[in-house]
């Protein structure tokens, strides 16, 4: 039916050039007996006052710039159709790229400007891209624990912060959820709510460690001592926070005692920052 509109627009608009060209001769604006006249033939001497005028906009410019609005307008609509097909093209794509038989085929939300304008205006085009490719990650990580028995629905968790980080949870059909963050999928380990408020000290300082490498300029220099760390629970919030002391390797190759401190929510996500002592 769009198509029809466009064409029958278009033929009208091609139909009327002529006129419209034609609607702009040369006019003459002429003042006889106190009436202002307007002519295609040059004014009498005895018409007193004569100008030289633009054409008015006539009947026929009206009509040329509906015609032309109408056109914009169905050629907006038609890439907004165009742009919504390519994000449901792009999301089946995805759906397939994560074909497996602990993820259920609409697991993964599709995200459309029409549908999340929101996310959109939050995290504009390349924010929603990396998204997508996170929510199809995570999905792939979760499927592999034994505690999720099937995949049944992926989305953006609300503990997510434009304009990088991104936190996608996880549900699964046997009722466990999981949150998963950007570091886990670096690590390629996650694991579920119900896990995490059971987690050990010792789990908690394993995490702590990856989690400190990570921000080294030489991961593998690090070395944590045996008895150089100490964990407290966050009554309140559940989180778990971590002292660990270790040496790395700075820049200019010297080994430099420094200390970490991670807090670990019950979430998952695992806050680092490491001073010099």
């Amino acid at each position: 039916m769009s198509e029809l509109r466009f064409a029958v627009v278009a033929g009208l608009a091609a139909a009327l050039l002529p006129w419209a060209s034609c609607a702009q001769a040369q006019v003459y604006k002429c003042v006889d007996g106190g009436k202002t006249v307007y002519s295609d033939e040059r004014c009498s001497k005895v018409q007193i006052e004569r100008t030289k005028a633009e054409a008015a906009p006539d009947d026929a410019d009206a009509a040329r710039r509906e015609i032309e609005a109408e056109y914009l307008r169905l050629k907006k609509d038609d890439e907004m159709a165009r742009s919504a097909a390519d994000a449901l093209a792009e999301q089946a794509r995805q759906s397939r790229a994560v074909a497996s038989p602990k993820i259920l085929p609409l697991a993964l939300s599709t995200y459309t400007r029409t549908g999340y304008p929101k996310t959109f205006a939050t995290w504009g085009d390349a924010g929603v891209a990396r998204i997508m490719e996170h929510e199809r990650r995570a999905a792939l990580l979760v499927a592999q624990s034994p505690k999720c028995d099937v995949v049944a629905l992926v989305g953006l968790s609300s503990r997510s912060r434009a304009p990088d980080n991104i936190v996608s949870y996880i549900d699964c059909k046997n009722g466990q959820r999981f949150v998963v963050s950007a570091d886990e999928l670096a690590r390629g380990r996650t694991a579920s709510e119900s896990e995490r408020s059971t987690m050990s000290d010792g789990e908690a300082i394993v995490m702590c460690h990856e989690a400190a490498r990570m921000q080294l300029k030489f991961p593998s220099s690090a070395d944590f001592g045996i008895f150089s760390n100490a964990t407290s629970r966050v009554p309140r919030t559940g989180a778990i926070l971590v002292q660990a002391d270790f040496e790395a390797l700075n820049g200019f190759g010297a080994m430099i005692p420094q200390r970490a401190r991670c807090v670990i929510a019950v979430g998952g996500e695992v806050s680092v920052s490491i001073t010099a002592r």
